[in-house]
């Protein structure tokens, strides 16, 4: 195995970490009964999807979100919920989907982002775009469980309710995001890192 390789997954590697340690943290952090907000979600498993895709390439951008939001929830429904909350695994099909959705958009929106101001701003772009196609897509999930009516009115109404919360995911990401991306991209962008362009960032 080359030295791009065995670097490219310790970054992987360490982005699902903190992503499964970020969403506990900030999940302790949320008033209860807070659970279906999701910034937990956005200041965690959000950002690292972003620096999978843009830095790791498609198949990172996927497998890291993944496996992230897997090892987490695997935590969350057995040892905090214990096994109790059948909406939370139903929505998981859109969670677990739209992250990915994420790490696919920013393989191609940020996978020329570089060690700059011009990178961190690409980067971030990225993760704003990413916020609005996960939640479009998870608030439909939200529309489909028990919550709204199945109707006209209803998908109005809760794509309406969730303008606030889609508003924090676009602050959350734009703090967050810049800071946990410059040591990434430090180590992808730098002589002797993940140098752009290479062959293996889509093809591993």
């Amino acid at each position: 195995m080359d030295d791009g390789r065995k670097l490219r997954l310790m970054m992987a590697a360490s982005l699902v970490c903190i992503g499964v340690a970020g969403r506990l943290a900030f999940r302790g952090l949320m008033p209860p009964g807070n659970e279906l907000v999701a910034f937990d979600l956005w200041i965690s498993i959000g950002a690292v999807s972003v620096l999978a895709g843009s830095l790791l390439g498609r198949n990172y951008g996927i497998a890291v979100p993944v496996l992230a939001m897997a090892f987490s929830d695997l935590y969350i429904d057995t040892v905090l919920i214990g096994g109790g909350a059948v909406f939370i695994l139903e929505i998981a099909v859109f969670t677990w989907s739209g992250f990915a959705m994420v790490g696919l958009l920013s393989s191609y929106l940020g996978k020329t982002a570089d060690f700059s101001p011009r990178g961190l701003t690409m980067l971030t772009g990225s993760g704003i775009a990413g916020v609005l196609v996960f939640d479009a897509w998870t608030n439909f999930g939200v529309w489909l469980g028990p919550f709204y009516a199945h109707s006209l009115e209803g998908f109005i109404l809760c794509y309406t309710m969730a303008l606030p919360f889609t508003i924090g995911h676009l602050i959350s990401t734009a703090m967050v995001l810049p800071v946990l991306s410059l040591p990434y991209l430090y180590l992808a962008r730098t002589p002797g890192g993940v140098p752009i362009g290479a062959p293996e960032r889509t093809s591993a």
